[in-house]
C-alpha cells in the first residue's frame, strides 16, 4: 500500500496531494505535479518535439555541470567580443586599451583591464554559468583562430578536471596519485 503526501513539484514549485511515487535522476529524489507531469510525457514520448530545453531540464534534474573546452589544437581562448560579453554579463567594470605599438595592436588586438590590471579568459572558471551562456548565445562567434569551444555535460557527482594534449581538451576524472 503506497502513502499519500503532500509534494513540492520540482518544476513549478507547486504543492500537490499525490501516492508516493519516487522518481530518482542520478541519485536525486524529483517530483512532479500531474500538469508538469502530463507535460512532460507529452514531449519525451513524441521524439520529434523534443526541445533543447528539455534536454536541459532532464540535465539539470539529473545534476550535471557544463563545463566548456577547447577540442582543437591551439588554447583556451575567445574572441574579442566574447570577452566583452562575459564581461558585460558579469557586470564587470573594465576598459579597453591600444597595445603599446600600433603593430601589436593590429596583430594581436586590443587588451582589456578590469581593476587596472589586465584581464583575459584564463581567469574564468570552465562551469562558470556565464561562459556557458555566452558560449550557447554567441555559437561559433565565440571561437578564435586557435579555438573551438564546446560544452560538455559531466555529471554532478564527477570530480573532474580539464585535461589537455597540445590544447585539444577534454574532460577527465580526478584521480589519487601517490609518488
Amino acid at each position: 500500500m503506497t502513502s499519500i503526501k503532500q509534494r513540492s513539484c520540482t518544476i513549478c514549485a507547486v504543492k500537490y496531494w499525490h501516492n508516493a511515487q519516487e522518481f530518482a535522476f542520478a541519485r536525486r529524489e524529483v517530483n512532479f505535479c500531474p500538469t508538469c507531469w502530463a507535460d512532460l510525457t507529452k514531449v519525451v514520448n513524441i521524439p520529434d518535439e523534443r526541445t533543447r530545453k528539455m534536454d536541459e531540464l532532464f540535465e539539470a534534474l539529473a545534476g550535471y555541470n557544463h563545463v566548456v573546452i577547447n577540442r582543437c589544437l591551439g588554447s583556451f581562448s575567445m574572441s574579442f567580443d566574447a570577452k566583452i560579453r562575459y564581461l558585460d554579463l558579469i557586470r564587470a567594470k573594465y576598459t579597453i586599451h591600444d597595445r603599446e605599438s600600433r603593430h601589436d595592436t593590429q596583430r594581436y588586438g586590443r587588451t582589456i583591464k578590469v581593476n587596472d590590471a589586465y584581464w583575459d579568459e584564463s581567469y574564468i572558471e570552465r562551469d562558470d554559468p556565464y561562459l556557458v551562456q555566452v558560449v550557447r548565445e554567441m555559437g561559433t562567434k565565440v571561437n578564435t583562430d586557435c579555438s573551438s569551444l564546446k560544452i560538455v555535460s559531466v555529471p554532478a557527482d564527477v570530480d573532474w578536471e580539464v585535461t589537455d594534449y597540445d590544447g585539444l581538451e577534454f574532460i577527465s576524472e580526478r584521480h589519487r596519485i601517490w609518488v
